[in-house]
């Protein structure tokens, strides 16, 4: 959970969740609503025609979504159950400061914007793709470590906070983490793993924590 402390939001709860399902986790998502004002989650598991089932989860909460079928679905080839997708739920009574930013077209990323007098910064909730050790991973890290930083050069002087599920450790012998140190260095972030009170250390978040007060208790993320 991370609190942001400012003279208008007092206390922001923010959690991050890898829901690995919707329609197999939905009671635990809605238990989490009940404590938190914005909640983003990945790997949702459904079809652009099913994102509903997300807004009917709550009355109190703005629901913002991509689907992680949208590719497989236009190309007329769906095998097995939906896969990936990502999601963002905003208490309404924030719907003043926090609004919806934007989503890439694979589902693996979506931003919501808090702006006010005191504060301005992007919220990215991200899905990062598991390594498999192919050539191609490096490069689809690099997709979604583009896609933020192409949203960040569109709002500058904003700060920035990315989480979600990394799918990796935080350390240099990691190719995904490579390619996000060389991004954290470019927008001086700062990767606060270290934050974590527990002696368990699979959770990771990458914060711009320069110019901005925050009460950090911990976002937590699952290692795969």
């Amino acid at each position: 959970m991370l609190n942001v402390k400012h003279s208008l939001l007092s206390d922001l709860r923010i959690v991050t969740l890898n829901l690995h399902g919707f329609k197999g986790n939905w009671s635990y998502l809605q238990t989490l609503l009940d404590s938190y004002d914005i909640v983003f989650v990945q790997e949702i598991w459904l079809l652009e025609c099913e994102l509903h089932l997300l807004h009917d989860l709550s009355r109190e909460f703005t629901v913002y979504a991509r689907t992680g079928m949208a590719h497989s679905v236009a190309s007329g080839i769906v095998k097995g159950r939906p896969y990936g997708g990502v999601a963002v739920f905003v208490r309404n009574n924030l719907s003043r400061y926090i609004t919806f930013c934007c989503h890439d077209d694979d589902g693996r990323v979506i931003c919501v914007k808090l702006n006010t007098v005191a504060v301005k910064m992007l919220f990215f909730g991200c899905y990062f793709p598991y390594n498999d050790h192919s050539n191609e991973y490096v490069n689809k890290v690099a997709d979604v470590v583009g896609f933020v930083e192409s949203i960040c050069q569109q709002y500058p002087g904003y700060k920035v906070c990315v989480l979600g599920d990394l799918n990796f450790e935080c350390n240099i012998s990691n190719a995904g983490f490579c390619v996000c140190a060389d991004m954290a260095g470019r927008y001086k972030l700062a990767f606060c793993d270290d934050l974590a009170s527990s002696h368990i250390n699979y959770t990771y978040i990458i914060m711009n924590l320069l110019g901005i007060s925050l009460g950090l208790t911990i976002l937590l993320f699952r290692k795969i």
